[in-house]
């Protein structure tokens, strides 16, 4: 559970240096997210859509370098100090979705 303003996670990921940009779409739009890219594929911007549980979660990636990603999810609410371990799951799902789909595999079902 993270603490702060907004609540937040980010974590880094090694990813090969010849993964198309179109499969780290794909993986956003498999999480059912929706935002967008730039034409270069370093850097997509998605958010998740409200819950029961959630005022939803915006959601970056970066490529900051050939083999490495960058991964943010952070409350869309400004105000919202907890979240309930919401954004590390984005972060960790979402990483599982692109190994997945980058080797073949079906995405995991949550």
């Amino acid at each position: 559970m993270a603490v702060g303003f907004p609540a937040n996670h980010q974590e880094e990921f090694m990813i090969p240096p010849t993964l198309h940009p179109g499969v780290i779409w794909q993986a956003l739009q498999t999480m059912g997210w929706t935002g967008s890219g730039t034409p270069d594929g370093s850097q997509f911007r998605v958010s998740s859509s409200m819950s029961f549980g959630s005022w939803g979660e915006n959601i970056t990636v970066f490529r900051v370098a050939p083999d490495r990603i960058q991964v943010r999810s952070e409350c869309a609410m400004p105000t919202q100090v907890f979240d309930w371990g919401r954004n590390e799951q984005n972060v960790k799902r979402f990483f599982a979705t692109l190994v997945a789909l980058a080797s073949g595999q079906p995405p995991p079902r949550f």
